[in-house]
C-alpha cells in the first residue's frame, strides 16, 4: 500500500518529532492506523493513498496530543529496561566514549529545542523541503520560518562553538 521509500521518510518524520525510535514507531504505527481508518470508511470514493503531507499533518497532530496528556498525567519509567539503561556494546572502549561524547552533543542540543524547531530543521535540513514548501505545510508565513531557522541555526552553531574552538594564529605581516 505505501511504499518503503514513503515509510522511511514518514519514520524519520516521526523521529523528529519525538526523538526517540520506540516513541516515533509508535506515532508511525498509529498515525498510519488513523489514516487507514479513514480511507476504509470512505473506500466508495476514493482509492488513492493520501500524499505525505497529510501523513505529516496526522502525526504532527497526534504527537500534540500525545505531548498535552504526558504534561496532564506524567509518569515515571519502572525498571532500567525500559529506560535504556545497561545496554552492551561490541565497539571497543574507546570509540564508544568518543561515539558517546558525539551522541550526547546532538541529543542535548536537539532536547534543547521546541518541538516545532525540530520539526522545522527535520524538514529544512533532513527531508530538503524549500522554506516556501515549509510554510505551506505548517500554515506558517515564509518571513516566519525564516527567522525561526535563523535564529535556530544561530543558536546551534553558539552552542557547539565551544566545541571546535581553537586556539587562533595571529597573522603577521610580512
Amino acid at each position: 500500500m505505501f511504499d518503503k521509500d514513503t515509510l522511511n521518510r514518514f519514520y524519520r518524520y516521526c523521529l523528529s518529532l519525538t526523538h526517540a525510535p520506540d516513541t516515533a514507531y509508535d506515532l508511525l504505527q498509529s498515525s498510519l492506523e488513523k489514516v487507514l481508518r479513514r480511507q476504509k470508511a470512505r473506500q466508495d470514493r476514493c482509492d488513492e493513498l493520501p500524499p505525505l503531507g497529510y501523513l505529516y499533518a496526522i502525526a504532527r497532530n497526534a504527537f500534540i496530543d500525545g505531548q498535552r496528556h504526558r504534561t496532564r498525567f506524567p509518569s515515571e519509567p519502572l525498571d532500567e529496561e525500559t529506560t535504556g539503561g545497561g545496554a552492551v556494546s561490541s565497539v571497543g572502549f574507546s570509540a564508544l566514549e568518543d561515539l558517546m561524547l558525539d551522541r550526547s552533543t546532538v541529543v542535548s542540543l536537539m532536547s534543547q529545542l521546541e518541538a516545532s524547531e525540530r520539526e522545522l530543521l527535520y524538514l529544512w535540513a533532513v527531508e530538503g523541503y524549500t522554506i516556501q514548501e515549509i510554510a505551506e505545510h505548517m500554515h506558517t508565513p515564509r518571513g516566519t520560518l525564516l527567522s525561526r531557522l535563523h535564529r535556530l541555526r544561530a543558536r546551534i552553531q553558539r552552542a557547539i562553538a565551544p566545541a571546535f574552538d581553537t586556539p587562533r594564529l595571529k597573522e603577521v605581516a610580512s
